[in-house]
């Protein structure tokens, strides 16, 4: 069975925040991975967006060799701080990894089969600048972790497939996320499956360009297509997606990275002009009740 997530009850409790962590790695040069040139460039703009949106507490770590070890330290920090919204994104190295290290004297055997034993993980994995991998499974599952009402992930990094082995291994139990959790958070992925992320014009820099300085803000629904659509008109071969679960518009109304709503003002408006319509000409304020609903649904 799924392990319960457990929330710390002890201590003080801090007021509500915006609260995010920024991993950017390019010193790549005790790997095999070849350094990237605007990692850090992108935990600049990065930054900057979230904290113009509202995020009160914005920590960028460089050239982590560990990200499982600093996530999970920012975890244990901040394990009694209640958060309005929390913000993880990554630039750096990125594979979908297919090939696992085995130990040859750790395994199981059968008459049929031999199993080893191995404590790495398969699937979309950043990795640190000394070539460990951190799987983007096991990421949700440590930022579940924290005392958050809202969970959204960027993660601008290559998705294409490492390795092919032929041995089969038994790698490290992982667990399905908590149902009460899964329409909670929300994952950009700066490109398609198995495809590879550009350094330069990179999906960070379009992200925060396109939120930058908007009047209007944008559902986290929106943003994938208009990336795409900037990337189209520039002749950039690269896709960005969104994944999260859909119970009816829980994201649709989700603005990012800011959490002011679009029609508030708006809305604010026309209430106050049909108030004073309604005294004027009850007999048609039932009309124009219906065209207020039609314009903000």
């Amino acid at each position: 069975s799924s392990p319960k997530i457990k929330m710390s009850v002890q201590g003080p409790v801090q007021r509500k925040e915006m609260c995010a962590l920024i991993i950017v790695n390019w010193n790549y040069s005790g790997s095999k991975f070849v350094e990237l040139l605007y990692p850090e460039q992108d935990g600049e703009v990065m930054k900057k967006t979230l904290e113009t949106a509202g995020y009160t507490s914005v920590k960028v770590v460089k050239n982590i060799s560990d990200i499982e070890s600093c996530v999970r330290r920012f975890k244990t920090e901040h394990q009694l701080q209640e958060m309005e919204r929390f913000h993880f994104h990554y630039s750096g190295h990125g594979v979908f990894n297919a090939s696992i290290e085995l130990d040859p004297h750790s395994y199981s055997k059968s008459a049929e089969e031999t199993i080893y034993m191995s404590s790495e993980t398969v699937g979309d994995c950043m990795v640190g600048v000394e070539g460990k991998l951190y799987s983007v499974m096991e990421l949700k599952q440590d930022l579940l972790k924290l005392k958050s009402e809202r969970w959204t992930i960027s993660l601008d990094m290559c998705r294409d497939m490492r390795g092919g082995k032929q041995q089969r291994v038994h790698v490290k139990q992982m667990y399905p996320v908590p149902h009460d959790y899964l329409s909670r958070i929300a994952i950009l992925y700066g490109t398609s499956e198995l495809h590879q992320a550009r350094d330069s014009h990179s999906f960070t820099t379009q992200l925060c360009q396109l939120v930058k300085g908007r009047r209007t803000p944008l559902s986290i629904m929106e943003i994938p297509g208009k990336v795409n659509q900037n990337w189209d008109k520039m002749k950039i071969k690269q896709r960005c997606m969104l994944i999260c679960v859909e119970v009816g518009d829980n994201w649709k109304n989700f603005m990012w990275p800011t959490k002011h709503q679009r029609f508030k003002k708006f809305k604010s408006v026309v209430l106050m002009v049909l108030a004073s319509f309604r005294f004027s000409h009850p007999r048609r304020f039932s009309v124009q009740s219906s065209i207020f609903q039609a314009l903000t649904s």
